[in-house]
């Protein structure tokens, strides 16, 4: 048990580290939403003037709710693109040989997601009390504000690392979790009705999947001929 741990918790330090010391991995994650807290915030405030509109706390903290989850999920979906960027360099399957439970490593990346997702949210959070929210709900309810927003990070995340796992490539990963970015940021639309929609919207996916066994039968041939010059080379010498 303790080599368990000690394998994640040197899976989450790396994941942090890379992230944290890389501007392009970290600042992504912390953009998105503070982009569209800002656009939907700030440039629909009037909305609470409506007629029909009662919410008490105003759109600020109406908006606020949404756009923790997206920074939470975003969260979970950017620590699959780093998985995918370790097994498509090679380091994934170092990893797998050398964690006595593979099973570790997977609860690493989830504790680094978890992490990052805290971290996104306490920024969401001091931006919208910059902005002017207001909060009304005691230390229970944003407590428990905080444990829907790791649920939706775990959920996203583990949906990542799963496309991440099966392509094990960053460009191919990008394509098949276009669906789920698109639905952090979706609104008023309807999903899918027909069985005819829901096969085209995963036309993408198949693609990407049918790439990528069209590379690794390649890769595999290869490495086949490369194997047969080697035998013949040595039955010359």
């Amino acid at each position: 048990m303790r080599s368990f741990w000690s394998v994640a918790f040197a899976v989450a330090w790396r994941v942090l580290h890379n992230v944290f010391t890389t501007p392009s991995l970290f600042l992504p994650g912390m953009i998105f939403p503070l982009f569209f807290f800002t656009a939907f915030a700030g440039g629909l405030s009037r909305v609470e003037n409506i007629p029909g509109f009662d919410f008490p706390n105003g759109y600020t903290a109406f908006q606020f709710v949404f756009v923790l989850l997206q920074s939470a999920a975003f969260g979970g979906v950017f620590t699959g693109f780093s998985v995918a960027a370790d097994f498509e360099y090679g380091f994934g399957r170092r990893l797998l040989l050398a964690a006595p439970k593979r099973s570790a490593i997977l609860t690493g990346y989830l504790i680094a997601a978890l992490i990052r997702a805290c971290f996104a949210c306490g920024v969401v959070f001091a931006a919208a009390l910059i902005g002017g929210m207001h909060v009304d709900g005691s230390a229970l309810d944003l407590v428990g504000l905080l444990g829907l927003a790791l649920l939706v990070n775990a959920t996203a995340a583990l949906w990542a690392f799963g496309i991440a796992l099966r392509f094990r490539s960053i460009q191919a990963g990008a394509a098949a979790l276009a669906r789920p970015l698109g639905d952090c940021v979706r609104l008023g639309q309807d999903a899918p009705a027909t069985p005819q929609q829901v096969f085209a919207s995963g036309g993408q996916v198949n693609a990407a999947t049918d790439a990528i066994e069209e590379r690794d039968a390649q890769r595999a041939l290869e490495r086949a001929d490369l194997a047969r010059c080697r035998g013949l080379r040595e039955v010359q010498a």
